[in-house]
């Protein structure tokens, strides 16, 4: 996982090392295959929005209402769950930018692999804000050729 520009030193504040601390730890499980851990630190009343206009898109206020409408959906059109791979955290105070691409097959055996990036927002060692931005083009052709 890629956390840093390579040879960019940075002196963090300590809000902002919590933040980046907490970050690569879920997001490091997330690409073992453990998304449990990062969900159990998403907070029950987050305010998840996913920008654009595609199927997934929407503001969420709850983490029931965001995996219902977006995970629970995409597990029924693809074969395994997405597979993260982060590129890059950026973290300042309570705020980290996680660039990343996350791999899939589809029902219908195409790939899916879209690039990612989630603004999250912590505060006591939860997240409890995300802005996410993705290829909606790419989730609308992975819904058409898999919904019925």
């Amino acid at each position: 996982m890629t956390t840093q520009p390579k040879g960019r030193t940075t002196t963090q504040n300590p809000e902002t090392h919590d933040t980046r601390a907490l970050v690569e730890r879920l997001l490091e499980a997330y690409e073992r295959g453990d998304s449990q851990q990062l969900f159990d630190h998403v907070a029950d009343d987050v305010h998840w929005t996913i920008t654009g206009a595609n199927p997934l898109s929407g503001e969420y206020r709850s983490k029931r209402e965001f995996l219902e409408a977006t995970y629970e959906r995409l597990a029924a059109v693809l074969r395994e769950p997405v597979q993260p791979r982060v590129r890059r955290i950026i973290a300042e105070g309570d705020l980290a930018v996680v660039e990343w691409r996350g791999h899939s097959t589809s029902i219908a055996d195409r790939p899916y692999d879209n690039d990612y990036c989630w603004v999250i927002r912590v505060a006591e060692d939860r997240i409890v804000e995300v802005r996410a931005y993705f290829d909606g083009a790419l989730v609308e052709e992975l819904f058409r050729s898999t919904e019925r």
